[in-house]
């Protein structure tokens, strides 16, 4: 996106019919919750309007937009409900008072549905961007697949418009179950927060924004959702004093020529505030350790930073957000010598695009905070310490200053791990969703640390995870190379979400001393992939998950398996033929021990359920059990009676309590598989 700079004086009285604008200045914030009251053919408030249009994700005309809401709706919205401008309610359509502005399609009518805002700049001085907020509230689900959304727009003259692009874009995903209402609207809330709009408004000037509410791609709107807008807040951001200037050059280009930026920055100033808007590559060179206001990428620029000696680029801060790298740009530090960013007190930094430390030599580059939550990387965004790094990237000082959110990546190729500070402290935040993805031998922190989902892809190395504290992930996927989580403990360690192994993975639970690993997920936790997974002598793999895990894949554990809560899926044991030897340890004869596909079985009515054909197999001995879930594939053999069979009615998977049959006896490995075969059940003869 490129800056946009108006310059054009508007008559009043000219295409907007009198309808007032809203005056803001520099410094300024203007607000709006949309408190018009709950009539269906509410006024809108002032400055606002809205029209609708049989195109999709096409904005109309603010001169010809009206003035009024067509339709209302709030808890329990209709399937039948009739398209149009609506006046939300977040509660019953007739009473609530917090109201929120928006649309419904159908599939004639009300394609787009779009919101307009005039703004006009009533100072003495130029507003250099505006920070932008607000909401998107769906009030109705629909099972449409592509989709619905809320894009902004701007215009110099409310007729020709131009995409404020990703960073303002909201969308739902498709094909809800069915076209209804929610008990409690809205049902679903999407934020834009402290997004930086790089408009510049000369006095005098006036800016237009169009909220265009239409289907996400395609051009099909029928079982539509039904999205508003609430919560809007603008500030015009232009401290006094303060300069700005945009980047010029294209190429290799040196920072300190005044020339380079636009308007000439013959004295920098730590109120300047700096864009990079060209929209394709540069490299900016001898890069000096200076104090700024703020650092504005957009228009899908790539920027890096190169200095002649360790430089620090100290971003001051001022009103909105102070280091921005939105989706589709990248920054990254480079050279030979250290280029560091710092964000003091109150400054805060948003990246939704790439940022990584790409130097050429070893180099200690950092990007620091001062304040929790200070840097968010967002959805979609990356962060790459490459393979040159050294130390912490975030650094060791500001404890949770650093925020990956849901969708972001941090893929650490080289250097100290992230989160800078002894456990439990810790620099970086890895919020749900987020992937931590190692690509190289590095050192790995693990030991009281909470990850949210961890990958190893760097092949051909082995990296260990070794320590007592415990340690927290969702999923945990190892696509290439060996992983020895050597992590001791118990109670232990938790792993949430998935495991998965690739083909040219490996994955060993191999503690010095006695560790657990639960699996404590809230929903069904598979465990899957074509390579190696094995547990040692000393781990112990427990299942505490009620939804239970799903194992389609094999596992060879010489540990112990625990079942505190839930249960195994599709689980035999092997080799069956071996069972007997592996009980020598408990007080049965060999003789008690029969295995149901071999080719001579005691017929023994006293045999503890033993399956028959589609239920369930058990190993029994005493008060210790292992079940064993198995969908045969075949009939067992004919001679064994049905004297001998012993069914548990709904003993349909391994349960509490029935597992550690093998704790007493010598035994080789015991292979969980994820197929099964006919007839494959076992049972022991409960003659104590």
């Amino acid at each position: 996106m490129k800056t946009f700079t108006l310059i054009m004086v508007l008559a009043f009285g000219m295409g907007y019919q009198g309808w007032a604008q809203v005056n803001i200045s520099a410094g300024g914030t203007f607000t709006e919750n949309f408190n018009f009251g709950a009539s269906a053919t509410a006024t809108l408030t002032s400055s606002w309007k809205a029209d609708k249009n049989t195109t999709v994700r096409t904005v109309g005309s603010y001169a010809t937009a009206g003035t009024s809401t067509e339709q209302r709706a709030g808890n329990n919205m209709s399937s039948t409900a009739p398209n149009g401008i609506y006046n939300f309610g977040a509660g019953e359509a007739s009473t609530a008072t917090d109201r929120s502005l928006g649309g419904l399609s159908s599939s004639t009518a009300s394609k787009s549905v779009n919101l307009y805002l005039l703004l006009h700049n009533d100072g003495t001085s130029s507003v250099n961007d505006f920070t932008v907020s607000y909401t998107v509230e769906k009030y109705r689900a629909g099972t449409n697949a592509a989709g619905f959304s809320v894009q902004l727009y701007y215009s110099a003259d409310g007729n020709a418009w131009t995409s404020a692009g990703p960073d303002f874009l909201t969308s739902f995903a498709g094909a809800d179950p069915a076209n209804t209402g929610y008990a409690i609207a809205p049902g679903d809330t999407g934020y834009i927060t402290a997004k930086t709009l790089p408009v510049t408004l000369a006095p005098g000037s006036s800016l237009y924004l169009a909220w265009n509410y239409s289907v996400t791609t395609g051009s099909t709107t029928t079982s539509a959702q039904a999205l508003g807008i609430d919560d809007v807040s603008i500030t015009a951001n232009g401290t006094s004093g303060s300069g700005s200037y945009t980047w010029n050059q294209t190429g290799t280009a040196d920072w300190t020529m005044p020339a380079n930026w636009t308007p000439v920055r013959t004295s920098p100033q730590a109120s300047d505030i700096l864009q990079f808007t060209h929209g394709s590559s540069c490299v900016i060179t001898h890069v000096p350790s200076q104090a700024i206001a703020r650092m504005i990428l957009s228009g899908n620029t790539g920027v890096s930073l190169q200095s002649e000696a360790d430089a620090v680029l100290t971003i001051a801060g001022e009103a909105g957000t102070d280091l921005e790298v939105p989706a589709g740009c990248s920054l990254n530090l480079g050279g030979v010598h250290a280029v560091s960013i710092a964000l003091g007190n109150g400054a805060t930094g948003s990246i939704g695009g790439s940022l990584a430390f790409s130097s050429s030599a070893e180099t200690a580059n950092r990007l620091t905070a001062t304040d929790p939550g200070a840097i968010t990387f967002n959805f979609g965004s990356t962060f790459t310490a490459g393979a040159l790094s050294s130390g912490n990237p975030f650094g060791t000082a500001s404890l949770e200053s650093v925020v990956f959110t849901n969708g972001s990546t941090l893929v650490h190729q080289g250097g100290t791990h992230p989160f800078g500070a002894s456990q439990p402290g810790s620099v970086v935040v890895f919020q749900t969703g987020s992937l931590y993805k190692v690509t190289a031998a590095v050192p790995l922190s693990f030991s009281g640390r909470n990850y949210a989902n961890f990958e190893l892809d760097a092949p051909g190395a082995t990296l260990s995870a070794d320590g007592g504290n415990t340690v927290s992930i969702d999923n945990l996927t190892v696509t290439g190379g060996t992983l020895n989580f050597n992590m001791t403990g118990t109670p232990g360690h938790s792993i949430r979400g998935n495991i998965s192994v690739g083909a040219g993975g490996i994955l060993n639970f191999a503690p010095a001393a006695a560790g657990t690993v639960t699996f404590n997920g809230t929903c069904l936790q598979t465990i899957s992939g074509t390579g190696i997974l094995s547990a040692a002598t000393n781990s112990t793999l427990e299942i505490a998950n009620s939804d239970g895990i799903d194992l389609n894949m094999n596992v060879t554990t010489n540990g112990h398996l625990k079942l505190t809560n839930g249960f195994l899926d599709e689980v035999e044991l092997h080799p069956h033929g071996g069972v007997a030897g592996q009980l020598r340890g408990l007080d049965e004869a060999a003789a008690d021990v029969v295995v149901a596909h071999e080719r001579h079985l005691e017929r023994d009515a006293a045999l503890q359920r033993v399956a028959q054909r589609g239920a369930v197999a058990a190993v029994g001995h005493g008060h210790h059990d292992i079940g064993v879930r198995a969908a045969f594939a075949g009939e067992l053999p004919a001679h064994l009676g049905a004297d001998a069979i012993d069914v548990a009615p709904g003993d349909g998977a391994v349960r509490p309590g029935e597992i550690d049959v093998f704790k007493d006896a010598e035994r080789p490995p015991l292979l969980l598989r994820k197929r099964l075969h006919a007839a494959q059940a076992v049972g022991v003869n409960d003659d104590d």
